[in-house]
């Protein structure tokens, strides 16, 4: 079996999880990880999956399927080196952050933890509308802090380093424990 990493993106519409994970499942494709999320009317996912050595029939029926439901379908072979899981570098944890939604929340939050050395393994915003109140903004990051550094110490140099911003912060340790 080789590794994959097959990504597909268009209009949402219900069906395009069965349709893809049963393309998948018929061709002999395991699921190894996967991230599959809704943005506005917008659908994607990015899959990384185990499969036969010789593509040729599952490229074909992911092609079929591209053009059947309007999706952007790429398929890319990963090397040996590629499909190795990153080593765990320390701590992982949950970062919350929340606010009134202003420009550069984003930026802001993952320069400074960029600059902590916290690796960010997923990341998703929302935003919040009530009517008759200005919207609000979540930011949800998951990552792995480096040692040393605990989930207190990223929540308060955070809060810092955000003051101005008007957000509140968490961090939570993220352990398989508290799951």
């Amino acid at each position: 079996m080789k590794q994959y990493l097959l990504t597909a993106a268009g209009r949402d519409r219900p069906g395009l999880v069965a349709a893809v994970s049963k393309i998948l499942f018929e061709q002999g494709c395991n699921l190894e990880d996967s991230a599959m999320t809704r943005l506005q009317g917008e659908f994607a996912i990015l899959l990384i999956l185990s499969g036969p050595a010789q593509t040729g029939g599952l490229e074909k029926k992911l092609k079929g399927l591209g053009k059947k439901l309007g999706l952007a379908v790429t398929l890319k072979p990963l090397s040996s080196r590629e499909s190795k899981a990153p080593q765990k570098m320390g701590e992982r944890v949950l970062i919350s952050v929340y606010g009134a939604d202003r420009p550069g929340i984003v930026h802001r939050v993952t320069q400074h933890l960029a600059q902590a050395k916290v690796n960010l393994s997923d990341l998703s915003t929302h935003r919040t509308e009530s009517k008759g109140n200005p919207s609000g903004y979540i930011l949800y990051l998951e990552g792995e802090a480096p040692d040393g550094v605990t989930p207190g110490f990223l929540e308060n140099d955070l809060r810092t380093a955000l003051a101005e911003m008007g957000v509140t912060v968490s961090v939570k340790a993220l352990s398989s424990q508290t799951l």
